[in-house]
């Protein structure tokens, strides 16, 4: 529930890893080289303080909430969008219908994933990722390449409601009422 691009690091005492960068010392500005003692001896340059405060603010979100009932309202999601793409005809859905995860790939049967994307985004206003994913293999493995899928990963903030204006928009794209060119 935090931001990308920071997380924390936790480092047995009994390591001494080396930093990556060097530079900016920090509470040590009169040093050219990182100080020994951890944290500060693998953290050069500025921290970012922001993205800090907001890992923190995620992870008591996450403590108050709880694991639990997060997974299970984002599975409920997953499963009610899986459910409903498998009763559309011209839907490939990859995985079972009642799979564990909270990650939905498939494609529409003669349509670019890209173009269902830019539907979804522009016309309903629903993000979706297409592509490959950075992984060409898997997409090899399950015959999706190279275009590969249109993938949808519904979050603890969306909603049941979300889920079925998805559902309706897939069904509308199918039915060829929209395309690129018309938006």
């Amino acid at each position: 529930m935090g931001p990308q691009g920071v997380g924390f690091l936790y480092v047995d005492k009994k390591l001494h890893l080396k930093p990556l960068k060097y530079g900016g010392t920090g509470t040590f500005s009169s040093q050219l080289t990182q100080p020994e003692q951890m944290p500060e001896h693998l953290e050069c340059g500025t921290l970012n303080t922001p993205a800090l405060a907001a890992l923190s603010a995620g992870i008591h979100f996450v403590e108050q909430v709880g694991m639990t009932a997060i997974r299970q309202h984002e599975q409920e999601l997953t499963n009610r969008l899986r459910q409903g793409l498998s009763l559309q005809d011209k839907v490939i859905l990859y995985g079972p219908v009642e799979a564990e995860g909270g990650v939905v790939s498939f494609n529409i049967d003669q349509r670019d994933p890209a173009e269902v994307g830019f539907l979804l985004d522009h016309h309903y206003n629903i993000g979706a990722r297409v592509g490959l994913h950075c992984s060409p293999d898997a997409h090899r493995t399950i015959g999706s390449f190279p275009q590969g899928t249109i993938r949808i990963s519904p979050g603890y903030f969306n909603t049941q409601e979300e889920v079925d204006c998805l559902l309706t928009a897939i069904t509308e794209i199918i039915g060829d009422s929209l395309s690129a060119a018309s938006v």
